[in-house]
């Protein structure tokens, strides 16, 4: 099985340097972009399943990337919760709680908060990987969510854990890896 990560585009909260966690925000130009840009990269491939995360950024870069493809909604696939940070510029929540939030930016660690952990996250993010690693797909599977959980997802791949954030993942971006039964094999990264 090829497993096809896609990133959503550009969403409000990227452009507004806001905090977005499991807000319900749409895309911007620049995202509906990205979302184009990733369907021509997709373009051709036929897929055997397409999940999505159950937030509209990232089912608006599923509908556009692919238009008219038939989906299946999997809340595992969500970004982080950052609780009632959610919609608050990250300038902003700086002043409010000063060294607190460059803590929990660092860790990802929200549950001061009322939101999750990094582990919370990759537990849900583990759960998708074996949930596919246990399929009978032999085909083509793309995934659309986000940024952390595809840190996550890759965290699960690689074997480790709480890998820092040195490899890119750009709004709208394609990473490809191969499951072969036994073993992940990265196939290409962050492609824009």
């Amino acid at each position: 099985m090829d497993l096809y990560i896609v990133r959503h585009g550009q969403s409000e909260s990227n452009a507004a340097k806001t905090f977005c966690g499991w807000q319900q925000v749409n895309l911007t130009e620049k995202g509906r972009a990205d979302a184009a840009n990733a369907g021509r990269i997709l373009e051709g491939i036929e897929f055997e399943k397409i999940y999505v995360s159950d937030l509209k950024r990232a089912i608006q870069t599923c509908e556009i990337a692919i238009p008219g493809a038939e989906y299946e909604i999997d809340t595992n696939l969500r970004e982080i919760s950052v609780g009632i940070l959610g919609g608050l510029k990250v300038e902003k929540a700086e002043e409010m709680y000063g060294e607190k939030i460059v803590i929990s930016r660092k860790y990802r660690d929200y549950t001061e908060f009322g939101g999750e952990s990094t582990e919370d996250q990759h537990a849900r993010a583990a759960k998708f990987m074996r949930k596919l690693e246990l399929s009978n797909y032999t085909g083509n599977v793309a995934v659309f969510c986000h940024e952390g959980t595809v840190r996550c997802m890759l965290d699960h791949i690689l074997g480790t854990r709480f890998l820092p954030p040195i490899a890119l993942v750009d709004n709208g971006s394609v990473s490809v890896f191969n499951w072969d039964g036994v073993r992940w094999r990265l196939k290409k990264w962050n492609i824009t």
